[in-house]
């Protein structure tokens, strides 16, 4: 018989046919399965559902046999599944794309030599290239995106699906996050609650105590000249150093900058108010006979031992200026009034040297 179906406004004839076996055809006379679509241009079957495997499917295809092993196949080649072809899995409910023999619950092959570039199963498979993701039982195998067939490499990233830990360029992250160059450069970064020596580069632990830091080290086994410490109890920084002893920065070397500013709460202006009690000088003096230093000012000893705080002695550099300032203006004025008292003599002996020429 002819079947007529209305599609968007288009009239489509084709012949229906049933066979003495009861199965249909739809475009053939002779269906093999229970549905058989043959388009009759050149392309052959399009569609087929039956008992029997048949390599000339071009569509979609299903089979299922008594041994149930046959898939339910989408192909785009007659006589295999290729690259852009899915495949059902009747037993085990098993998917490929690319593949007519899943072994995971998804198995995706590009058929052109690569492999496999994605894999979700239960088993652990080294020729997965692309995605890889497997969890047995004993929930110890990780989810893959891989670039080589083989291992892990250093563009690779592995998911654990024990413990949640990330890992780039490694398959066995100690940490919540662990990235791996290989080459033999090793861990480049590492996050976790473990402290490692062999971390080359970002470097994040936080135990219990809460005291490891984040270290950006450029050596392996310690902070060295060109690594910075960021420490996670107290939110202090140190650059070559890992202990910045309670600073909120400390460094161990240099610094170049072209401006540095410092809060004050104060600055010793009241030296020049009117009730400063500025020391004499002979004070000063015997101070420094004593001390071999300023008052106020920090000894030799003291500052190889502690350094110094750049904002205080600042403070008391100006206020030693300030202070030698009104020396020198005490001493100015001393100056002048002795010049005045000198002039006056000079006057007086003028005219004394001039009534004894009289004479």
């Amino acid at each position: 018989m002819t079947l007529a179906i209305a599609l968007a406004g288009y009239a489509v004839n084709a012949q229906v046919y049933t066979s003495p076996a009861n199965n249909v055809g739809i475009g053939t006379e002779t269906p093999i399965g229970k549905l058989e679509v043959n388009d009759n241009y050149s392309s052959g079957v399009i569609a087929y559902f039956g008992a029997y495997r048949i390599n000339e499917a071009k569509g979609i295809y299903f089979s299922r046999p008594v041994a149930k092993t046959n898939p339910v196949n989408i192909q785009g080649s007659q006589s295999s599944i290729g690259a852009v072809d899915i495949s059902l899995q009747a037993e085990g409910g098993n998917v490929g794309i690319g593949t007519s023999q899943p072994i995971g619950k998804l198995d995706v092959t590009d058929d052109n030599g690569t492999g496999k570039i994605a894999y979700f199963g239960s088993y652990y498979r080294n020729d997965a290239k692309g995605m890889y993701f497997s969890r047995p039982v004993v929930n110890t195998n990780p989810i893959n995106i891989q670039g080589s067939q083989s291992s892990i490499g250093a563009v690779d990233i592995s998911l654990q699906a024990e413990g949640g830990n990330v890992g780039i360029g490694t398959s066995q992250p100690i940490g919540k996050l662990e990235v791996n160059a290989g080459s033999g450069t090793g861990i480049i970064a590492y996050f976790g609650a473990y402290r490692l020596n062999e971390v080359k580069g970002l470097y994040l632990s936080r135990p219990v105590v809460s005291t490891n830091p984040v270290n950006i080290q450029g050596s392996q086994s310690s902070v060295g000249a060109v690594d910075i410490s960021l420490q996670a109890e107290g939110g202090n920084v140190g650059i070559r150093t890992s202990n910045p002893n309670g600073y909120k920065l400390a460094v161990n070397g240099s610094i170049h900058a072209k401006e540095v500013k410092i809060d004050l709460d104060e600055f010793p202006d009241y030296v020049f108010k009117p009730d400063y009690n500025l020391r004499p000088l002979t004070e000063v003096k015997t101070f420094i006979d004593q001390n071999h230093h300023l008052p106020e000012m920090p000894s030799e000893k003291e500052v190889i031992k502690d350094g110094v705080n750049v904002g205080e002695l600042n403070k008391l550099l100006v206020k030693k200026v300030e202070e030698l300032t009104l020396y020198l203006i005490e001493k100015d004025k001393q100056l002048k009034e002795q010049e005045a008292k000198i002039e006056r003599q000079e006057k007086r002996l003028d005219k004394f040297e001039a009534l004894l020429k009289k004479k």
